[in-house]
């Protein structure tokens, strides 16, 4: 007799967003997208910090939610967060980091980051971080 293994899905977001995705980790980009789409969201992914910034000039007002990387190449997540904010972006920003110490984790703070994540994350965690965002 073979057993059903059941399944516990989530319902999709009643709110739909826009959401910027910006890692330089193509395994974490992709782990972001699944869940985000899977919960109803519209994703546009980044794969550095000019990218987002190119992706953000095209359309400021696109975006409800970014979600960046510390550690990047070229552009690191804080001057990424200190960009955007410069160019008006008063959205919500989940910042995903291995690396973050103390007085960056204050910086980001300052320019009012709405999460700071441990990577490696919790999906369920940060879809709730979202849904609550959204």
């Amino acid at each position: 007799m073979l057993r059903r293994r059941s399944v516990i899905a989530h319902p999709p977001s009643a709110k739909r967003v826009n959401i910027l995705v910006v890692d330089d980790e193509f395994g974490t980009r992709a782990s972001l997208g699944t869940v985000l789409a899977l919960a109803g969201h519209h994703v546009v992914f980044a794969k550095d910090g000019d990218e987002a910034l190119a992706i953000f000039d095209n359309d400021p007002g696109k975006f409800r939610i970014i979600i960046t990387d510390h550690q990047m190449f070229r552009i690191s997540g804080l001057d990424l967060v200190r960009s955007l904010r410069e160019k008006g972006f008063t959205g919500s920003i989940v910042l995903l980091t291995a690396y973050a110490g103390t007085a960056e984790k204050d910086e980001y703070r300052n320019l009012e980051v709405t999460a700071i994540m441990e990577k490696p994350f919790d999906t369920a965690e940060l879809r709730q971080w979202i849904e609550s965002l959204a």
